[in-house]
């Protein structure tokens, strides 16, 4: 599985993405992580995900031509 992490924290998105890796360690199901800081870039990132972890609060990058409601 391909996992998408949205976190505008890089701090908390390293330590969850380190700890779920830990965890699936003996079924090794997650292929990739990948870590996202901001909307725009999640949704560039979507096609190739198969499941997207978040907070419900999506970060803009700034100058962002994107809308909350676009997600």
């Amino acid at each position: 599985m391909k996992l998408l992490i949205v976190e505008d924290d890089s701090i908390l998105a390293k330590i969850t993405a380190e700890l779920l890796r830990s965890l699936d360690q003996p079924t090794q199901h997650l292929e990739a992580i990948t870590l996202v800081e901001d909307l725009e870039t999640a949704i560039r990132c979507l096609p190739e995900q198969d499941a997207v972890l978040c907070d419900g609060a999506f970060p803009l990058a700034p100058g962002s031509r994107f809308l909350v409601e676009d997600w």
